[in-house]
């Protein structure tokens, strides 16, 4: 039975990529009107992405230009979160010695990446190995411009947002830069056969006492690129999911579980899936996902959120 929520979430949480964001990464402004219509109803609204801070900022102040106060997010698979304010609310710290070891493999056929927060607040991110110009967007967001109207005839409007990548061309495996360094999470992505010396050393998904979490086969359905032969691994910490820092937020806002709703598309999503009190999973999302929902949204091809969101402002009570 599929089975919607009673009254309108106080706190609706977003997973980025093949969720909120339509192929290419875009945030479309059918998806940010919804949104923004959420928001009205008095919803706090929640990004909750395993990606990097920088991204996850931009799409954030976005948002919040209509929805002051309102837009909170959760990067790097709940290892940090962030409040209205752009702050780091809370951080778990990835293992400095997993991140070495990640390092120490880097090179040709392997593209490593990291971001920390310094003391101020600041984030920045480190490479090494070699560059992906095409997995840019993941970290900086999408190039292009905002746009009001069709961008070419007979295509539908939207509201793309992007920055210009900003590659930071510091070498990644300077002592300096690990130390003392409040690591929020690391990349890295490879052939499987340049990964495979990484997978040998976790055990049951530990990594020198880090979180070891496959990406498996979604990363060329992010690309649109279905014989790419690159995976990816997402190191971070250990106890950070997006479920318990969804829940440790919730707390903090005075929000009840049930009160809530979450989107999802990914196995990283299967924990604030089940935190959520309405969990809505999309069409092309993952199986385990799917199974984990009470609701499948249609494809974020077809502004999937957007019709979920919709519905439930004309058919809810606030």
């Amino acid at each position: 039975m599929i089975v919607g929520p009673e009254r309108f979430p106080k706190a609706i949480f977003f997973d980025l990529d093949g969720t909120l964001l339509a192929p290419g990464a875009v945030l479309r402004r059918t998806t940010a009107e919804a949104v923004w219509a959420a928001a009205g109803r008095g919803a706090t609204i929640v990004l909750a992405t395993g990606g990097f801070a920088a991204r996850t900022h931009l799409l954030v102040d976005v948002l919040a230009a209509r929805a002051p106060g309102q837009v909170w997010a959760i990067s790097h698979n709940g290892a940090a979160t962030w409040n209205p304010h752009g702050m780091l609310a809370h951080c778990d710290s990835t293992p400095v010695g997993a991140v070495e070891t990640v390092l120490a493999y880097a090179g040709a056929r392997l593209w490593a990446t990291y971001e920390i927060v310094d003391t101020l607040g600041r984030t920045h991110v480190f490479y090494a190995g070699r560059t992906r110009a095409d997995l840019s967007h993941l970290i900086w967001g999408p190039n292009g411009e905002r746009v009001d109207g069709p961008d070419v005839e007979h295509q539908p409007s939207g509201l793309v947002v992007g920055l210009e990548p900003r590659w930071n061309r510091r070498r990644a495996r300077s002592a300096a830069a690990l130390s003392d360094a409040t690591i929020l999470g690391c990349w890295c992505v490879g052939t499987p056969e340049a990964l495979a010396p990484l997978d040998a050393q976790a055990r049951n998904g530990d990594f020198f006492g880090a979180r070891y979490l496959p990406w498996g086969a979604r990363l060329s359905q992010i690309l649109k690129r279905p014989r790419l032969r690159l995976v990816g691994r997402d190191v971070g910490a250990k106890t950070a999911t997006k479920g318990v820092a969804a829940a440790r937020l919730c707390a903090q806002l005075g929000i009840a579980p049930e009160e809530t709703a979450a989107f999802g598309d990914g196995d990283n999503d299967l924990e604030l899936l089940e935190f959520a009190g309405t969990a809505v999973a999309m069409a092309n999302g993952t199986p385990r996902s799917r199974a984990r929902a009470g609701l499948i949204a249609p494809p974020h091809s077809a502004d999937g959120v957007a019709q979920v969101l919709r519905r439930w402002l004309g058919d809810l009570r606030a």
